[in-house]
């Protein structure tokens, strides 16, 4: 009777699992383990972590602080590679610069202020209401060069590519 039980539960879990597999593969999940270069998230993704992406399509909720790599290209004749960021605003939320320190932005969104900063003569993020299909990431990272829209203004929807779903 016990063996039986065993069986017949073995049997449930052994389906639970193949279901939960076959849909991480719908969902185009990757996992790869980050390149000491790319700067890590603070607090949430380190360097050298291994990280789970799911592929971003246009269902894919992207809401105030989800973790996401965005494409970038610096020049013309330079690859594309991902940068890591979390989103900070989005879609028809109004984004204000304030002076702060010396030479130093802070960025607010719909009146939250953001803890990164920003170097006034060097911010490519736009004061006002941010346009359909942009997003506004910021990389929270303090070892790191902003590489984000403090550098490369609002990023259009298309170039976020994957959403990370858990690192470790």
């Amino acid at each position: 009777m016990t063996r039986r039980i065993l069986l017949v539960w073995g049997r449930r879990l052994a389906l639970l699992l193949a279901a939960i597999t076959a849909g991480l593969l719908a969902r185009k999940l990757d996992v790869e383990k980050l390149p000491p270069e790319v700067a890590s998230l603070d607090g949430v993704v380190r360097r050298g972590a291994t990280v789970v992406f799911m592929t971003v399509s246009e269902h894919t909720a992207l809401g105030e602080g989800s973790l996401v790599e965005a494409i970038v290209q610096e020049s013309s004749a330079a690859p594309k590679r991902g940068i890591l960021s979390r989103v900070e605003g989005k879609p028809g939320q109004q984004v204000r610069l304030v002076p702060g320190n010396p030479g130093e932005l802070v960025i607010e969104v719909d009146g939250r202020r953001l803890s990164a900063r920003a170097e006034a003569k060097a911010c490519a993020i736009p004061a006002g209401v941010i346009p359909d299909g942009q997003y506004l990431l910021v990389n929270p990272s303090r070892d790191a060069i902003p590489r984000d829209s403090r550098e490369f203004g609002l990023f259009p929807r298309a170039r976020i590519t994957r959403k990370i779903i858990s690192s470790f």
